[in-house]
């Protein structure tokens, strides 16, 4: 029983279509699809048709992020507004009609205690899934808001949620989540002009470009990265690390290097988010462990390295944040033509086994990273920057 327990709190194996991306760059590349079939246990008819399907996908994920339609928060229609609660479910009651009684008060106040209780809990202890499951379990509690309050909290809510699940590893339930949540904030600023509604409408903004990058998605994610900065401005609170950080990201998937090396840097002269703990390592993680990689004219693994010892103690040898430098760490490394440095990338990504059950985009990253071994030095940076931000986890 115990282990049943344990294994509904990890991500599942993924299944092999989750890697029809991957399977169509491989090929791409040149790997012929017997030998793909032999890396992925498939026979080499289905991985033509993963191939094919995943070439299919690619030219519809460019429009897949249409629903951000508006051009400016502060000039939503009073038509806008009401279309949208129609599209949540909000009732339509006008908060004047709602007497905000002593009851109704202290339930709205154990919601909001509980919700961050949760959230910490969760975000200190690694433990996404299960926080993920509590916070759902807090949904019917805020029912179908009409008053202020209550749609505050059910717009915090999603974003808390949105940002467990990017953080595991599943994108589309993230993105989900994000989208009801900037719906949510567009609504609660339309009703208050309450401009700290525009600053978590910013950070929602951010978890779901945060979503489609974990997927590679890097130009798509540029619409969400535009509204966050809209709205973060109009906020008058200038745009952190975070922000810099994930715009760079973005150049760097779109193989604009030079671009992207500005945004890291001010990523890294950047305050990050007051929320963030140990604020120096946070900057180091949102700018060094990208310039290390992109370095000219190799990595600096041996900076890398570093950044990943750093990080082991800082957050943990089991936290997300180790893991993630533990990938990046072996990224450098299968990016030279040292030998010794590919045993050590395969060192890496073999003691992050029994770490990554938990984040299903490391998980993927752990299995496509060795494949680069596969492909001659020449290829090798184009396919492990690829694999860097593949997940095959994405639609769990």
């Amino acid at each position: 029983m115990a282990n049943r327990s344990q294994a509904e709190l990890e991500i599942q194996p993924a299944r092999l279509s989750g890697f029809a991306p991957a399977i169509a760059r491989l090929q791409a590349l040149g790997v012929p699809a017997q030998r793909i079939g032999e890396l992925f246990g498939a026979d080499t008819g289905y991985i033509h048709v993963l191939s094919h399907r995943a070439r299919k996908q690619r030219s519809k994920k460019q429009s897949s992020d249409g629903t951000l339609q508006i051009s400016a928060v502060s000039d939503l229609s009073d038509d806008y507004v009401i279309a949208a609660k129609e599209e949540l479910g909000l009732r339509s009651e006008s908060e004047d009609r709602i007497e905000l009684t002593p009851k109704r008060l202290r339930n709205l106040e154990w919601l909001e205690s509980r919700m961050v209780e949760i959230a910490d809990r969760g975000r200190s202890s690694y433990q996404y899934l299960p926080a993920i499951k509590a916070l759902r379990e807090l949904k019917p509690q805020i029912g179908f808001p009409s008053d202020v309050g209550r749609i505050r909290i059910a717009a915090k809510l999603h974003q808390h949620l949105a940002w467990f699940y990017t953080h595991s590893g599943l994108a589309n339930s993230s993105v989900a989540e994000a989208t009801r949540s900037i719906r949510l904030y567009e609504i609660l600023y339309h009703e208050t002009r309450d401009k700290d509604a525009l600053r978590e409408l910013g950070g929602s903004c951010l978890i779901r470009s945060n979503s489609r990058l974990s997927d590679g998605s890097g130009e798509v994610a540029l619409g969400s990265l535009k509204l966050s900065e809209q709205v973060t401005l109009a906020a008058d609170i200038a745009l952190n690390s975070e922000y810099f950080q994930q715009r760079g990201v973005a150049l760097f998937q779109t193989r604009q290097d030079d671009a992207a090396k500005k945004m890291f840097e001010l990523a890294k002269a950047t305050t990050p988010d007051t929320d963030v703990k140990h604020a120096s390592m946070t900057l180091k993680m949102s700018s060094d462990r990208f310039l290390n990689l992109i370095a000219s004219p190799f990595p600096k693994l041996e900076s890398e390295l570093s950044l990943l010892a750093d990080a082991t103690a800082f957050y943990g040898p089991d936290s997300l944040e180790a893991v993630m430098c533990a990938h990046w760490a072996a990224a450098c490394a299968l990016c030279t033509d040292s030998k010794s440095a590919h045993l050590t990338a395969l060192d890496l990504i073999e003691q992050n086994q029994s770490k990554i059950l938990r984040f299903g985009h490391q998980a993927t990253i752990a299995k496509l990273l060795p494949l680069a071994l596969e492909l001659p030095s020449s290829r090798r940076l184009m396919w492990v920057r690829f694999s860097l931000y593949q997940n095959a986890f994405r639609s769990k």
